[in-house]
C-alpha cells in the first residue's frame, strides 16, 4: 500500500472510506463514495462547531481554551461551515485578528474547491471524474 504524507488521522479515515465504499466484489461505488464524502462532511463541521461552543462557554467561565490553531485545523479539514456558524451564530472570536482572516481565507480556498469539482463535472461529467476519485482513492 502506497503512503502519503500526510498524518495517521487522515489515513485511518482513508482506510475508513475505503473499507465503507466497497461493494461485495471489491469496488468503489460512486453512491458508496458519496456518502462517505458526506458522513465526513457533515461530522467536521459538527465538530468544528461543537469546538467553538466549547471554547466559547470555557471563554466564559475563564478555563483552558482549545487552541485557535486547533479550531482552524477543524475548518481546514472541511469543517470551515460549522466553524463559521459558530463564529457567527456564538459571536465568537468575530473580532480576533488574525484568526478572523484566517478563517475567512480557509473558507474562501473551500469555496474555490467546490467551484473548482463542479466546473469539472460540467465539463467532464460526473462519470469521468468519478472514475478519477475511485483511481485516486484506491492508490491511497
Amino acid at each position: 500500500m502506497i503512503r502519503h504524507a500526510h498524518g495517521p488521522t487522515t489515513d485511518r479515515y482513508i482506510d475508513f472510506i475505503r473499507s465503507r465504499a466497497t461493494t461485495m466484489h471489491g469496488t468503489l461505488t460512486d453512491d458508496s463514495i458519496m456518502l462517505a464524502i458526506g458522513f465526513y462532511l457533515i461530522a467536521i463541521n459538527c465538530a468544528a462547531y461543537l469546538a467553538f461552543l466549547f471554547d466559547k462557554a470555557r471563554a466564559r467561565q475563564g478555563g483552558w481554551r482549545i487552541p485557535e490553531q486547533r479550531l482552524l485545523t477543524l475548518a481546514l479539514v472541511g469543517g470551515s461551515i460549522g466553524a463559521i456558524a459558530g463564529q457567527k451564530l456564538l459571536r465568537h472570536k468575530t473580532r480576533k485578528e488574525p484568526f478572523r482572516t484566517q478563517l475567512l481565507l480557509i473558507t474562501m480556498f473551500h469555496g474555490t474547491v467546490v467551484v473548482a469539482i463542479t466546473a469539472t463535472l460540467v465539463i467532464v461529467g460526473p462519470h469521468v471524474a468519478s472514475n478519477w476519485l475511485r483511481t485516486v482513492l484506491s492508490e491511497a
